[in-house]
């Protein structure tokens, strides 16, 4: 449903899987199981949650950039852009990631956290060039 907001991403999971009992610690276990047994991790529900916070916004939204610039061609190219930035940071934040998961280095978590550091000041840097070239 084109409709659907990004809140319903859990709940989705749960009808898809048939975990009844979402809502619970349970439920959750259960489905924390289900989705572990296909190889969705920890880090692989890190970056579905990255990629849900930046991907498109729901289709009211894009309604609205489109009433507001009155152009669908502009709506079109805001969602590619939220598209391509939701992947590009969330396909750097996995290969961290997993470099984090498979390396054996004594700082492996400050290595880890410094990539994530410096994708994020990268990120950052990018955004606010644009902003200040908007005003």
């Amino acid at each position: 449903n084109l409709k659907t907001a990004k809140e319903v991403v859990v709940s989705s999971c749960a009808v898809l899987f048939g975990v009844s009992n979402i809502n619970s610690g349970a439920g959750m276990d259960t489905l924390e199981g289900i989705l572990g047994s296909a190889g969705f991790g920890q880090l692989n529900a890190f970056c579905l949650m990255i990629f849900c916070l930046l991907y498109i916004p729901c289709m009211a939204a894009l309604a609205t950039i489109r009433k507001e610039s009155g152009s669908t061609r502009w709506m079109l190219l805001s969602a590619m852009f939220q598209l391509v930035v939701a992947w590009i940071v969330t396909f750097a934040v996995y290969q961290v990631g997993i470099l984090c998961e498979v390396s054996d280095m004594k700082y492996k978590k400050w290595v880890c956290f410094a990539g994530l550091f410096v994708i994020a000041v990268i990120a950052g840097k990018s955004l606010i060039r644009k902003m200040k070239g908007k005003s």
